[in-house]
């Protein structure tokens, strides 16, 4: 489900007010799975957490946004359309995302399938085209 730009989200919720919620409404937020805290987080939302386990992303597509800053926002380029990029993040509310550009839209997922998935599909890129010798 998609969640809206990235800028009408942060007009609704300032930077962590929904994980500030959350732990306040559960102490046991930190041992939550990351799974778990992607569904709690969506359900302020109401929205659905977005599988990024399979998803295969164009190679023009993961060229926008660096391995680096994917990595430190924790955040997947998932695809480009209409002059807006799709980002797939764990935290909607994270300020940092707006460095990535202005005409997001954005879907949650659970930061470890992020990761994972970031580290598949970035790894694809670096992987040789032909095996020499």
């Amino acid at each position: 489900m998609n969640m809206g730009n990235a800028a009408d989200i942060q007009r609704r919720f300032s930077p962590g007010d929904v994980l500030l919620e959350l732990r306040r409404l559960s102490p046991k937020l930190a041992t939550m799975s990351s799974n778990e805290r992607a569904i709690f987080i969506c359900a302020q939302f109401g929205a659905s957490p977005f599988n990024v386990k399979e998803v295969e992303v164009p190679e023009e597509v993961l060229r926008m946004v660096s391995l680096q800053v994917c990595r430190g926002i924790r955040c997947l380029p998932i695809s480009f359309k209409d002059g807006r990029l799709t980002l797939c993040v764990a935290d909607p509310t994270n300020q940092t995302i707006s460095m990535v550009g202005s005409k997001l839209e954005i879907m949650i997922a659970s930061q470890d399938d992020i990761m994972a998935a970031i580290d598949r599909l970035y790894g694809l890129m670096e992987a040789p085209t032909e095996i020499i010798g």
